[in-house]
């Protein structure tokens, strides 16, 4: 019998210290779980299907696939498109990256085509929806790294093409300068050629003067040569009547003395229109020479000048030979001078005179044909002159705006050449501002990560809301298993024990150790640090008699309902004591009673203790926690003093 009620006494202690380490179990076993799951994730299994095709011996997928491995973010498994549906259905896998066959054509044509590349993401969600998030974060990165590579070559590809700029710029202004001197060749050309212009302008006018001239003397020549075919006539009848009559001596005479005289005048007048003409013919030869290398042998001012040099040579040459009679002429007759002379030998003379005034008439009848040639010429040659001289003018007037032409061409490119040289400087040093860009590019912006009440791990950002659980479901237990005992073992704890403030002590005291042990046991179990040991065992010793005075309240006042009101006010806190998400991210309704909810202020205090201390906030806290505390040991007090009156 003793040793039962021994063993009874044993198991007393033994469900007392099970219940005190209730809230251990409940944080311990859930932290531990998920202390750091995002440091497992590589072994997250996820299917890859490379249906890349190769280009040229590259293949993007494959260099990407090595990228992914290289990384050992997940549990990447490259697998047909078939193994890959299979694993997603029968979830072995938790989702399928998929590389299109055009990944390597679109990257390497991305300058010319620009197709939108695609990779497909294919999360099993069912399976387990965190695990898709962090699959799809993943993939973010990945999109990330491949936009920035991309970047990265276009800009490579773009900065080699425009560095490449400056030497072909220096190429077309080698070319530019080069057209520049030609241009300036050009313009003195021009220059000349208007000197030459106007200097042939100016001796035209006396060349033409001197054809004009030429033409009028050949007209007052002509008359000349009729008055000596007249004489000629007159003395060949003279002689045939001198055969008849002696009377015709004299008149004989006579019209030798006249024929002499006009033959003088003849010879005067051919002489000058001789020299005249080889004159002409030496500057028109001239001309002709300017004219043709000016305009060119096939112009048409060129063959008039030509045609015209023709007549010229022609008129020359029938001067020559009028000449060439005339002396014959001038022969005839100083021997017919000589011979009259003589009356002794008259009748000889006469004879030679017949002679040579045949020949004299011959002669005339040549220059008479040799002058109306010479005329005719004259005559063409006088009307051509005024063309030429026209043509020579107008050549003249687009001479002078060929030459401001050009001058004006030679500034402008002149200016252009020093203006592409200023500016191919500039460009130069521009460009030399592209080196590096690529990796700029790909790395433009980065983010510096300066942590502010830094947490190491992700269970330590959990570990003040499980605390506030636990010590919540802890307290809870305690009355369940302690307080509602059927066999009345824990008498001190019993609902039957009339000292209701020593029963309160003791559940407080039996609070505090589920306090200490819970604190005690995840330090060592979780070996996280505290950053304030006081604060950190202080809150919660404070925090779990707190939680303990708040469900005393309600079950002892309101027994079974009390129990659901406690159980509700639990999953009230959980859903708004921003223990998971931000407080902002919930709906209204649990941002309205945020700040009516006990966990909000033991979350705070086990911050403080566990992260960082501020003493600002922790008073604040450590204040609004002694508040529920002090408020709820009163009330149970009052509660109770008031459930005695009214039994009484």
């Amino acid at each position: 019998m003793k040793k039962n009620k021994n063993k009874r006494k044993v198991m007393t202690y033994v469900v007392i210290a099970a219940v005190a380490l209730i809230p251990f179990m409940y944080s311990f076993f859930y932290l531990k779980a998920f202390w750091n799951p995002y440091g497992e994730i590589d072994n997250i299994p996820v299917a890859i299907v490379n249906l890349d095709k190769t280009i040229n011996d590259v293949n993007r997928g494959e260099d990407l696939l090595k990228n992914l491995e290289e990384k050992d973010v997940l549990d990447f498994n490259v697998v047909d498109e078939k193994t890959a549906i299979d694993g997603l259905q029968d979830q072995t896998y938790y989702a399928i990256i998929t590389i299109p066959e055009n990944f390597t054509e679109n990257l390497e044509n991305v300058e010319e085509d620009k197709q939108l590349t695609t990779i497909t993401y294919t999360p099993n969600q069912k399976t387990n929806y965190l695990a898709s998030q962090i699959i799809s974060k993943v993939m973010l990165k990945v999109e990330e790294q491949l936009r920035a590579n991309i970047s990265s070559e276009v800009v490579t590809n773009l900065s080699d093409k425009i560095t490449e700029f400056p030497s072909q710029v220096e190429k077309m202004l080698d070319g530019l300068k080069q057209i520049e001197s030609g241009i300036y060749s050009v313009k003195n050309g021009t220059n000349t050629i208007t000197e030459g212009l106007n200097i042939l302008n100016n001796n035209y006018e006396e060349f033409d003067n001197g054809i004009k001239s030429s033409y009028e003397g050949s007209a007052t020549l002509t008359a000349s040569l009729t008055n000596l075919t007249l004489g000629l006539n007159n003395l060949e009848s003279g002689l045939n009547d001198f055969n008849t009559a002696t009377i015709g001596l004299s008149t004989l005479v006579e019209s030798i003395s006249k024929l002499s005289d006009s033959h003088n005048q003849l010879t005067t007048g051919l002489n000058s229109y001789i020299d005249g003409v080889t004159s002409v013919t030496a500057t028109y030869d001239n001309l002709v020479t300017s004219i043709c290398a000016e305009e060119g042998d096939e112009s048409v001012n060129c063959q008039t000048a030509k045609d015209i040099q023709l007549n010229l040579d022609y008129v020359s040459a029938s001067g020559n030979s009028i000449k060439t009679n005339n002396q014959t002429i001038n022969y005839g007759l100083n021997a017919v001078a000589t011979n009259s002379s003589s009356l002794g030998t008259i009748n000889d003379t006469i004879k030679n005179i017949q002679t040579n005034v045949t020949k004299l008439k011959s002669g005339s009848s040549l220059i008479t044909s040799g002058m109306k040639s010479l005329e005719s010429g004259l005559y063409v040659l006088s009307t051509s002159s005024d063309e030429v001289k026209s043509g020579i003018i107008k050549l003249s007037e687009g001479s002078i705006k060929l030459q401001s032409g050009v001058n004006t061409l030679y500034e402008k490119t002149d200016n252009a050449v020093i203006e592409i040289d200023n500016n191919l400087t500039e460009s130069k040093e521009d460009i030399n501002k592209l080196t590096g860009l690529d990796d700029y590019v790909k790395e433009s912006v980065t983010i510096k990560e300066e942590d502010f009440n830094q947490v190491t791990e992700y269970g330590i950002a959990f570990a003040p809301y499980f605390m506030s659980l636990s010590l919540w479901v802890g307290a809870l237990m305690l009355f369940v298993v302690l307080y509602y005992d059927v066999k009345d073992r824990f008498k001190i704890f019993s609902r039957n024990n009339k000292n209701k403030v020593q029963r309160t002590l003791a559940y407080m005291v039996l609070a505090s150790s589920q306090g200490l042990l819970l604190g005690l046991l995840l330090k060592i179990g979780l070996g996280f640090e505290i950053t304030n040991l006081l604060i950190y065992y202080g809150s919660l010793i404070l925090v779990a008699n707190a939680f303990l005075l708040i469900i005393e309240f309600l079950i002892i006042n309101f027994d079974d309902i009390g129990k659901f009101i406690a159980i509700l006010f639990l999953v009230l806190q959980l859903a708004s004591s921003g223990g998971t998400f931000p407080i902002e991210t919930v709906p209204t309704f649990f941002r309205s009673i945020y700040n009516f909810m006990p966990m909000k202020y033991s979350i705070g205090l086990f911050k403080e203790a566990i992260i960082t201390s501020e003493s600002s906030i922790t008073y604040d806290n450590i204040i609004v926690v002694i508040g529920i505390l002090i408020g709820t040991f009163i009330t149970i007090i009052l509660a109770d003093i008031i459930k005695k009156k009214i039994k009484k």
